[in-house]
């Protein structure tokens, strides 16, 4: 829930390791996801949009094995869209439109066996390859002449 709280992620947060959930939408956090999130391996639910969170989504989401729904839209994050999201076999829900990403939509996203629903922006110029029977995308493209923030 939108607080303005600002700063980064706050350390504490990551002992507490019996979080099923974590909502933090519409803040200023800023800088990157600690690797520390590795240590909620509980958490169904991580809610981190429309923040100012920045570099690339890190490996240590792998470690959060019950993952049913990951929202990092509207953020700052950068550079391809990362495999090990495919090993959150649980994941049902993946958001990560309004972000700095580049490359395509990677070819495994198919592979997540679960996932039902995808939200992510892509350039004019990337191309969908054929993917999982069942899997709702909601694909944004910018308008011309307009960027994304």
């Amino acid at each position: 829930m939108a607080s303005h709280l600002v700063g980064s992620l706050p350390a504490a947060l990551f002992n507490l390791t019996l979080l099923r959930g974590i909502k933090l939408l519409g803040n200023h956090f800023s800088g990157p996801i600690p690797d520390d999130i590795s240590k909620l391996s509980r958490l169904t639910f991580l809610g981190l949009a429309d923040n100012l969170l920045s570099g690339p989504i890190p490996d240590a989401l792998s470690h959060l094995g019950e993952l049913w729904t990951l929202n990092l839209g509207g953020n700052l994050f950068t550079g391809s869209i990362p495999s090990v999201i495919s090993t959150i076999t649980t994941l049902r829900l993946l958001t990560l439109e309004k972000n700095r990403f580049s490359g395509a939509i990677p070819d495994w996203i198919s592979t997540v066996a679960r996932l039902r629903s995808l939200y992510v922006v892509v350039s004019l110029y990337v191309c969908l390859t054929a993917m999982s029977v069942g899997l709702h995308l909601r694909i944004a493209q910018p308008v011309a002449g307009q960027q994304w923030r």
